[in-house]
């Protein structure tokens, strides 16, 4: 196999992460900052696509992050995404009353999503219900 064949599958994967930077960068900022009071993260993503250098280490921090922050797809969601879906990378799909239950500490990247019929799940840690926010 080449090595432009090889590389093939990172260049696609940091072009689905730009992609997402620059169409989804000012909300994955805001969030940082709400929740952490620190976004430097996408500012080092943002900097590695403006370099000449590589910004997959750059994008693949950031994807790392946002999945921590309970986003199961992260950055690189369109290449997580299944067949169908049709939402921005790394953005849940924002409908009206979409609800996913967090970490109420935001310590871990628990996540749990609501289903007809059952309780709220407690965290093991703090022993409360997780917290509710949308999606």
């Amino acid at each position: 196999m080449s090595d432009s064949t090889q590389d093939a599958p990172v260049a696609a994967r940091s072009r689905a992460g730009a992609a997402a930077v620059c169409a989804f960068g000012d909300r994955y900022r805001a969030t940082l900052l709400s929740r952490y009071g620190d976004a430097d993260v996408v500012d080092r993503a943002v900097e590695a696509l403006r370099s000449a250098d590589d910004p997959t280490v750059a994008l693949d921090e950031l994807d790392a992050v946002l999945q921590a922050l309970g986003d199961p797809r992260g950055l690189y969601g369109a290449l997580r995404a299944a067949p169908g879906t049709t939402h921005g990378a790394g953005l849940a799909p924002t409908s009206p009353g979409e609800s996913v239950y967090l970490c109420p500490t935001a310590r871990c990247s628990r996540y749990w999503l609501p289903e007809a019929g059952t309780t709220v799940p407690r965290c093991a840690v703090s022993d409360t219900a997780l917290r509710r926010t949308r999606l």
